[in-house]
C-alpha cells in the first residue's frame, strides 16, 4: 500500500490525504457515539441479566430448599424409623445366622412379588408403592400412606430405604436399577452418596436413571435416619430421594426479561469435565441434558463455564464471548453453575442503527472534502514542476543553471538548497577528473562527514596510493632476492654462504647483529640440534649458548628452537636481560630492541634444516619490505642447506671408497697368497659342504612335502591343551574352515559347534580320563568363519606325554558332502516309493526324449510294463502322437518360465488309454545337475477325469441357476419402480441402484397421490435370491396396505407400524417355533405439495435434509434419525409405535435416504467402511450441482473407493447398494 501511495503525484496525495483526515474524524465521531451507546445499551442489558440470574437462583433455591424440608420431614416420619428400627433390631440369642438370613430372603421375595403386582396394576401413574403382606418386617399401611404422601407432595421420582449396611429395604417404585436386600448401586458418576448420606443431607450429581420405559435426568438426595427416642441417636438407615431434573428445566426454560436470544445453561462438574444441565437449543445443535460443556483441564473451555462452577468468583460481572454478553452465578448445596446471556447481536441492534446514521452523514462530508483537496492541490504543485525538470537533469548526468524563485516559503528554500548542490556537485567532479590525471596531492573536503560521494573518492586516491607503495615494496623485495639467489647459487660451502647471506641481510634490513642456524641430525642417536655456524657484528656473553636441542619435534631450548618446533617465525620487542648486546665506538653498549627469528623450512615438504636470527635496535614493522624480505627468504634458503648437505655426503662417500680402494689393492697381494692355501682347503670344505646341503634338502624335501600335505589334507589336526585352548592348528583349517591357524592359538573354539557339543566334550573327557583306549568317532555341526556350518567327524588321541606335541590331538574332516549324500539318498528312496506307489504317472526324461525312469502306472494307461520304456526315446508306438507333442511342449514351457522365475509349467492334456478317454493335468518340472544345468524333466500327470465331468455337471447346472436368477430379475426389475418414474414426479432427482448379485434383496418404492407422492427405500434381511424374495413379500405387502384409500392418508409411522403387523404375520414370525426372523430396514417419506410438509418414519434408517436456504457459516444438512428397531423379524415383542418426523420444505432443499449398502461398503487404503459421514461430505460438497451430478458424485468416489479399475486388488461389494435423492 506504502509502494501504490508513493506512485502518486504530488496534487493526488494531497487531496489523499485530506480525504483521509476527513475519514478518520467521522470516523472517530461515528465510533465514540457507537461506543457510548453500545456501553450504555451494554449496562442497561447486564442489570437485567443479573436480575434475571438472581431470580433464577432464588426459584432454584426455593425448590432446593422444598427437597431439603422434604429431606428433613421424611428422615424424621415415625413409620420410617420405626421401619428401619425393626430391621435393625438384634436377633435373639437362640436365633442363628440362617435363620437370619432366611428371614432376609423371605422380606426380600415379599418386596418381589409386591413389585410385579404394582408392574401389572399400574393405570397411567407410575408411582404406586409395593403393598406387601403383614410380617414382622412387612410394610405396614402407615408407612405406606406416609411415603406415598411424601413423593406426591414433591414430585419425587423414586423414595428408598437403605439400613445401616446400605443394603435397599424399600423401594417406593419399582425400577431395573436397584433389587431389594441387596446393596444400593450408586451410579458410577457419585459412588459417594451412600457414604456422604450418613452424616448430613447430601445431593448427588446428576445422571440418568431407567423410569418405566425411558431414562431420565435426575439426582439423588441421601439423608441419615435417626432414633432420637434413643441417648446419642443411633443410625438406623438411610432416606435416599430421586429427584427428577424436569421440574428445574421448567424453572430455568422461563425467557422472560431474556428478549429473542436469551438463555440459562446451569452447569456441573463431573469427573474432571463440565456437563449442562439442562436442554436448549444453541444455533447448530440441540443441546441436551448431560451433554459436555467442556473438560476441566482444557484451555480452551470458555470462561464463562469455568466462572459459573467457581463459588469464589464476581459472578454479576459481565463476560464477552465472541458472540454473547454473559453473567453466571454458583448455587451452593447442589453445587451447580448458572449462566444467564444474551446474543450480543440482539444487545447491541439500537447502537449498530446509530452507527449507520452517522456514516451516510459522514459520506457527505467526505464528497466535500474531495472537491476542496483538488483545488488545494492545484495551488500547490505548479512551482514544483520547475524544481522537478531540474531534478531531471541532475539524474541524466547534466548540470542544470541556476533555479530563481521569489517565493519564500519551504519551496523556494528547497530551489535555494537545488541550487547548492549543483555546485558542489560541480566541484566534486573536478576533483574526481584530478584523480584521474593522477594528481593526487589536490586539496579537496567532502561536504559533510556524511558526504557518500566525497569520502568515496578521498578513499579512491588512498587506495592508489597504497598500490603504487605496495608496489614499490615487491620491486625492492624481488630486487634483493636476486642478489641472495646468486649468492645461494654460486657458494657450495654452507658457512660461506651462511656468512654471505647472513651480513647481506643484516645490512639490507638495519639489523645491527645476526647469527645463522644449521639443524644438525644425529639419524643414529635420533636427535636434533641446532648449531650456530654463522654470525655478523656478533658478541655474546658468557651465559651464551651457541647450540639449541630440539626434542623430538615435542619441545626445544631458547626461543630459536622454539620457532624451529613451531615452524613459524618469531617477532619480539621485549628481549631478555641475559640476550646479547653490541658494543661499538660510538654508540657504546647497546641490547637490541627487536628480534626476528625465521624458521629456515623447504615450502612442499615443511621439513626445518636451519634459523635465521635477526637483531635490531628498533622494530622492523610487519608488512614493510625488510619483513617481507625476511619472510620470503626461508624456503630458498632451506632448499640451498638441503643441496649442500646432499653434495657434502656424496663428496664424503667418494673419498672414503677411493680410501678402500687403494686399501684393497695394498691387501690383495697377500690376500692372492692365502687364496692358494684356501683353494686347497676349500676343495675339502666344499666336499664336506655338497654331502651336508645333500642332506639338508633330503630334509627340506621332507618337510615341504609335509607342510603341502597338512594343507592340501582333507582333515583339520589341532592340538588341545587340558584347559581346551589350542596349542596347535594345522595349515588346513584355513581351507577348511576358513580360520588362519595362527589367529586360532591359545583360544577355545567349542563355541563355534552348533550341534553335538556334548559328544565332542564327552571325546575330551574319555581321552583325559583313559589316554590308552581306542575312541568311537563322533559327529558334529560347525560353524565356519564365513558363518556357514559344516558337518564334521572327529577322532582323538592323548599325547600329552608326548614331549614333541604335550596336548590332546583331534583329527578332524569334513564330512559335509557325505552327510548331504546321505540326506539325498534318503529323500530318493523316500521319493522311490512314493513313485511307486502313486496313482499319478510319473515320468523322468531329457530334452530329446529318453526315459530314465518311470513308475507302474505307465502299464495301465498304455498296457506296456516300464521295463520297455527305461533308457529307450519314447515314441508314438507307445504313447499317442497327441500325448507326445503336448508333453514336449511343456517341456520348452518350463525352460522359458525358469528365466521369469517360475519353477514349472502346467496343462491338461487329453489321454486316449487302454481304460478309454483320461483327462490328465501334467506338470514339467526341470531338474538340474551339479553343474546348475538343466539334465532332465520330471512329468507328473494326474488324472483329473472325475473332477472336470463334475466341472460340466455343475457348469450345466449353474447355467440352469443363472438362467433362473436372470429371469427372476427381469421379473423384480418388472414390478419395480425406477428413475424415469421419479423423474417424472421430481425432474431433479435419481436412484442408484446396485445389486451384489443378480437380483436384489433392496428396493425402491413409490406412490403417487393425489396431493403428494410416498418415496420408500426398502432393506431386505440378506441379499441375492433370498432378499430378492424378502422384496418381493415386502413390495406387494406395501402395495396391499395402499389398497385400502383411507391408509392414503395415514402417517408414514403408521404405514410403518401396519407393514411391521403384516410381516410378521406373513412369516408367521408370532409363533414359538416360527424359524423366520427375517424383516427389512425402511425410509419411508410422505411428501404434500399442498402443503409443502415432509414427513418421515424410518426403521434404523436416516435420511439427510439439506436446507440450502441457510447461511454459509451454518451446517445445511440435517440427518432425521429412525428408530433403533427393523420392519419385522419379531425381535420386539413390546416394542412401541414408529416415530413420526414433520417439516416444511422449500423450493430447492433435497432430501438423500438410502439403504446400509452404501456407508457399510469396505474399501480405501485401510479397507474400512464407506461411512455415513463420507456420504455426508459428498452431499455438501455438491449443494448446488444436479441431482444427477450428485449420484455421479457418489459413484465415482464409490469406484475410488473399491479401486474397481485394478481388478487384481479390486475390493467386493459387500451389500446391495441403493440411494434415492430428490431436490424439490
Amino acid at each position: 500500500m506504502l509502494n501504490l501511495f508513493k506512485k502518486f503525484k504530488i496534487g493526488a496525495k494531497i487531496s489523499l490525504i485530506l480525504l483521509l483526515v476527513v475519514l478518520l474524524a467521522v470516523a472517530s465521531v461515528s465510533f465514540f457515539a457507537y461506543n457510548q451507546s453500545k456501553n450504555s445499551i451494554e449496562e442497561r442489558y447486564l442489570q437485567s441479566l443479573n436480575g434475571v440470574a438472581d431470580l433464577k437462583v432464588e426459584k432454584i433455591q426455593t425448590f432446593i430448599n422444598e427437597i431439603n424440608a422434604a429431606v428433613k420431614v421424611g428422615s424424621d416420619l415415625k413409620p420410617i424409623v420405626d421401619f428401619l428400627k425393626k430391621i435393625d433390631a438384634p436377633s435373639k440369642p437362640e436365633e442363628n445366622k440362617e435363620e437370619k438370613k432366611a428371614n432376609d430372603d423371605e422380606l426380600g421375595n415379599i418386596f418381589e412379588q409386591d413389585v410385579q403386582q404394582s408392574d401389572t396394576t399400574q393405570t397411567g401413574q407410575d408411582t404406586q408403592a409395593n403393598p406387601t403382606p403383614s410380617t414382622d418386617f412387612a410394610i405396614n399401611v402407615e408407612l405406606e400412606n406416609a411415603v406415598i404422601a411424601i413423593q406426591f407432595a414433591y414430585e419425587l421420582n423414586n423414595v428408598y430405604l437403605l439400613d445401616k449396611e446400605g443394603k435397599v429395604r424399600y423401594i417406593s417404585r419399582s425400577t431395573p436399577e436397584q433389587t431389594l436386600n441387596e446393596t444400593f448401586k450408586t451410579p458410577p458418576i457419585d459412588p459417594a452418596i451412600v457414604v456422604k448420606g450418613r452424616d448430613t443431607t447430601y445431593f448427588s450429581k446428576v445422571s440418568l436413571q431407567q423410569l418405566g420405559k425411558e431414562k431420565r435426568t435426575v439426582f439423588w438426595v441421601s439423608a441419615p435416619i435417626r432414633d432420637k427416642n434413643v441417648t446419642g441417636n443411633p443410625l438406623v438407615g438411610q432416606l435416599i430421594y430421586e429427584v427428577d431434573m424436569d421440574k428445574v428445566q421448567k424453572l430455568v426454560s422461563d425467557k422472560v426479561g431474556l428478549g429473542e436470544t436469551g438463555q440459562v445453561w446451569l452447569l456441573q462438574e463431573q469427573e474432571g469435565r463440565f456437563v449442562y444441565l439442562n436442554s436448549f437449543k444453541a444455533k447448530n445443535k440441540e443441546i441436551k441434558s448431560l451433554d459436555k460443556a467442556g473438560e476441566k483441564e482444557d484451555a480452551g473451555t470458555p470462561f464463562i463455564i469455568r466462572r459459573a462452577l467457581d463459588k469464589n468468583a464476581k459472578h454479576s460481572e459481565a463476560i464477552e464471548e465472541a458472540d454473547f454478553l454473559a453473567v453466571s452465578r454458583y448455587i451452593p448445596g447442589v453445587e451447580w453453575g448458572m449462566v444467564v446471556k444474551n446474543d450480543k447481536a440482539e444487545i447491541y441492534a439500537p447502537a449498530v442503527a446509530l452507527l449507520q446514521r452517522f456514516l451516510i452523514a459522514g459520506a457527505v462530508v467526505i464528497v466535500i472534502a474531495v472537491v476542496i483537496g483538488i483545488l488545494f492541490s492545484q495551488l500547490l504543485t505548479r512551482p514544483l514542476a520547475v524544481l522537478r525538470r531540474t531534478i531531471t537533469l541532475l539524474g541524466k548526468g547534466e548540470l542544470p543553471p541556476v533555479v530563481t524563485t521569489n517565493s519564500q516559503d519551504e519551496i523556494g528554500e528547497m530551489t535555494e538548497q537545488i541550487n547548492a548542490l549543483v555546485q558542489n556537485l560541480e566541484k566534486t567532479a573536478n576533483f574526481a577528473q584530478d584523480i584521474g590525471s593522477q594528481k593526487f596531492d589536490v586539496d579537496f573536503k567532502p561536504l559533510s562527514e556524511k558526504d557518500v560521494l566525497g569520502n568515496a573518492l578521498i578513499n579512491a586516491r588512498d587506495s592508489l596510493i597504497r598500490s603504487a607503495e605496495e608496489a614499490n615494496i615487491n620491486a625492492w623485495v624481488n630486487e634483493r632476492l636476486n642478489v641472495i639467489n646468486d649468492i645461494l647459487r654460486t657458494t657450495d660451502k654452507l658457512e660461506v654462504m651462511a656468512e654471505k647471506i647472513l651480513a647481506y641481510v643484516v645490512r639490507e634490513v638495519g639489523a645491527i647483529q645476526g647469527a645463522f642456524y644449521e639443524m644438525k641430525r644425529d639419524e643414529k642417536a635420533g636427535t636434533e640440534e641446532l648449531v650456530m655456524i654463522a654470525s655478523h657484528a656478533y658478541n655474546k656473553k658468557k651465559y651464551l649458548s651457541a647450540s639449541f636441542k630440539v626434542f623430538k619435534n615435542r619441545y626445544a631450548e631458547g626461543l630459536v628452537g622454539q620457532a624451529a618446533i613451531e615452524k613459524e617465525a618469531i617477532r619480539r620487542t621485549e628481549i631478555p636481560d641475559d640476550y646479547v648486546t653490541i658494543t661499538s665506538g660510538l654508540l657504546g653498549e647497546k641490547k637490541p630492541k627487536f628480534l626476528h627469528i625465521s624458521p629456515l623450512i623447504t615450502a612442499d615438504t615443511r621439513e626445518v634444516y636451519g634459523v635465521l636470527e635477526i637483531a635490531a635496535l628498533e622494530e622492523i614493522p610487519k608488512g614493510s619490505r625488510e619483513d617481507e624480505l625476511l619472510t620470503r627468504i626461508s624456503d630458498s634458503i632451506a632448499r640451498t642447506i638441503f643441496n649442500i648437505k646432499v653434495r657434502e655426503s656424496t663428496d664424503l662417500l667418494l673419498k672414503e671408497q677411493t680410501k678402500l680402494t687403494e686399501e684393497l689393492q695394498a691387501n690383495q697381494k697377500e690376500l692372492e697368497k692365502n687364496a692358494k692355501e684356501l683353494a686347497d682347503k676349500n676343495k675339502e670344505v666344499e666336499k664336506a659342504n655338497q654331502e651336508l646341503q645333500e642332506q639338508i634338502e633330503k630334509v627340506n624335501q621332507e618337510q615341504r612335502k609335509t607342510q603341502a600335505l597338512l594343507e592340501n589334507s582333507s582333515e583339520v589336526i589341532i592340538i588341545y591343551d587340558p584347559d581346551k585352548t589350542i596349542r596347535y592348528a594345522s595349515p588346513s583349517v584355513r581351507r577348511i574352515l576358513g580360520f588362519e591357524a595362527d589367529d586360532l592359538l591359545g583360544k577355545n573354539d567349542w563355541d563355534n559347534i552348533e550341534q553335538g557339543k556334548d559328544a565332542f566334550e564327552r571325546l575330551f573327557r574319555e581321552l583325559l580320563e583313559y589316554p590308552d583306549e581306542r575312541h568311537a568317532a563322533i559327529e558334529y555341526l560347525y560353524k565356519t568363519e564365513s558363518g556357514h556350518t559344516i558337518w564334521m567327524e572327529a577322532t582323538g588321541s592323548n599325547l600329552i606325554h608326548e614331549p614333541a606335541i604335550q596336548g590332546i590331538v583331534i583329527n578332524a574332516r569334513d564330512i559335509t558332502v557325505r552327510k548331504e549324500a546321505e540326506r539325498e539318498q534318503r529323500l530318493r528312496g523316500q521319493m522311490q516309493a512314493l513313485s511307486e506307489n502313486s496313482a499319478d504317472l510319473i515320468l523322468r526324461m531329457d530334452k530329446e526324449g529318453t526315459v530314465y525312469y518311470v513308475n507302474p502306472v505307465i502299464e495301465s494307461l498304455t498296457g506296456h510294463p516300464k521295463e520297455e520304456f527305461l533308457q529307450k526315446k519314447i515314441t508314438s508306438d507307445y504313447i499317442p502322437q497327441k500325448v507326445l507333442n503336448a508333453w514336449f511342449k511343456l517341456v520348452e514351457t518350463s525352460v522359458r518360465n525358469i528365466t521369469r522365475g517360475e519353477a514349472k509349467a502346467s496343462g491338461v492334456v487329453d489321454f486316449e488309454t487302454i481304460e478309454g478317454r483320461k483327462i490328465m493335468s501334467v506338470n514339467a518340472i526341470p531338474e538340474r545337475n551339479d553343474m546348475g544345468e538343466i539334465e532332465t524333466f520330471l512329468l507328473v500327470s494326474h488324472d483329473i477325469t472325475k473332477s472336470e465331468e463334475d466341472k460340466e455337471i455343475i457348469a450345466a447346472a449353474n447355467k440352469k441357476i443363472t438362467d433362473s436368477i436372470n429371469y427372476a430379475k427381469r421379473i423384480q426389475s418388472s414390478i419395480l419402480p425406477d428413475s424415469t418414474w421419479l423423474q417424472s414426479v421430481f425432474p431433479d432427482s435419481f436412484v442408484m441402484f446396485k445389486p451384489k448379485d443378480i437380483v436384489s434383496g433392496d428396493f425402491p418404492w413409490m406412490l403417487k397421490t393425489d396431493n403428494g407422492v410416498f418415496v420408500a427405500v426398502v432393506d431386505c434381511t440378506g441379499h441375492g435370491v433370498p432378499g430378492a424374495l424378502i422384496s418381493l413379500i415386502g413390495y406387494f405387502l406395501l402395495n396391499n396396505i395402499f389398497s385400502v384409500e383411507e391408509n392414503k392418508k395415514l402417517k408414514p409411522s403408521e404405514i410403518l407400524d401396519i407393514l411391521d403387523e403384516s410381516v410378521v404375520r406373513t412369516l408367521r414370525q408370532t409363533e414359538e417355533d416360527a424359524i423366520s426372523k427375517d424383516g427389512m430396514d425402511v425410509s419411508l417419506c410422505k411428501i404434500n405439495f399442498d402443503t409443502k410438509i415432509l414427513e418421515y418414519a424410518g426403521a434404523h434408517r436416516p435420511l439427510y435434509y439439506v436446507d440450502t436456504h441457510k447461511p454459509e457459516i451454518e451446517d445445511p444438512l440435517e440427518e432425521i434419525k429412525g428408530d433403533k428397531m427393523p420392519v419385522g423379524g419379531g425381535q420386539y415383542k413390546n416394542r412401541g409405535a414408529f416415530a413420526n418426523h414433520e417439516r416444511p420444505y422449500q423450493e430447492g432443499d433435497m432430501i438423500v435416504i438410502f439403504s446400509d449398502g452404501l456407508p457399510d461398503q469396505f474399501g480405501g487404503p485401510d479397507n474400512r467402511k464407506f461411512s455415513p459421514k463420507r456420504i455426508r461430505d459428498i452431499i455438501k460438497a455438491n449443494l448446488n450441482v444436479p441431482m444427477m451430478a450428485l449420484n455421479d458424485a457418489l459413484e465415482n468416489e464409490l469406484k475410488i473407493w473399491m479401486r474397481l479399475d485394478d481388478e487384481k486388488n479390486a475390493t467386493k461389494q459387500t451389500d446391495d447398494i441403493l440411494v434415492i435423492g430428490i431436490r424439490f
